[in-house]
């Protein structure tokens, strides 16, 4: 059986060097974002970024919603399609409607203390691919706290230029009859890649 040897100076060469690694001021991985438009919807049933600059690599919404209605829950198109997207939910699995599906904590009730908090990262927003998503977020509404996971795609090669957020109502977020609460916040970031 061969025996290889590696020298220090054949390893470092591979891989990136880090002098400060170890004094945790060093970071190994940063994004740069840039803010694109804020809106406070209060009273609305949605809410859309347009005109979006096809500058970045990754979009990302950062949510806080105030809902007015019972189980409220975060929907959003692209480009205003209502074609198919899939969402895949950490807690209940896949779902495929004529939007996607952002955040729907079970048995929710947001109120104007308790809101509910999603990042929403857009993956290669401008790709000739199709899109891919994540949004992680929670509520600390009572009798039901919780946070979850959730993923979509859309199968649309398009470049993202629009971006509407909705607020659903009954069950999964079956329908747009929702409205956003005072004090929902929604801020749209570019990531540069």
């Amino acid at each position: 059986m061969a025996i290889s040897r590696f020298s220090n100076s054949r390893l470092s060469q591979a891989l990136p060097k880090y002098t400060n690694f170890w004094d945790q001021s060093t970071v190994l991985f940063t994004y740069d974002f840039d803010s694109i438009a804020t809106g406070t919807p209060s009273g609305s049933q949605s809410y859309t970024f347009s005109s979006i600059p096809q500058t970045y690599k990754h979009l990302r919404l950062v949510s806080l919603m105030y809902g007015s209605n019972a189980d409220c829950s975060l929907g959003i198109r692209l480009n205003g399609s209502t074609s198919t997207y899939t969402t895949f939910r950490s807690y209940a699995g896949t779902l495929q409607t004529n939007y996607a599906l952002l955040y729907y904590p079970q048995d929710m009730n947001t109120s104007s203390s308790r809101p509910v908090i999603a990042v929403t990262d857009i993956f290669d927003y401008t790709s000739s691919n199709y899109k891919t998503s994540k949004t992680l977020g929670g509520s600390m509404y009572s009798p039901s706290p919780g946070s979850g996971l959730t993923q979509f795609s859309w199968s649309s090669t398009a470049a993202v230029d629009s971006l509407t957020v909705y607020a659903n109502t009954g069950g999964n977020g079956s329908s747009f009859n929702g409205t956003f609460g005072s004090n929902t916040v929604f801020a749209l970031y570019g990531i540069k890649g």
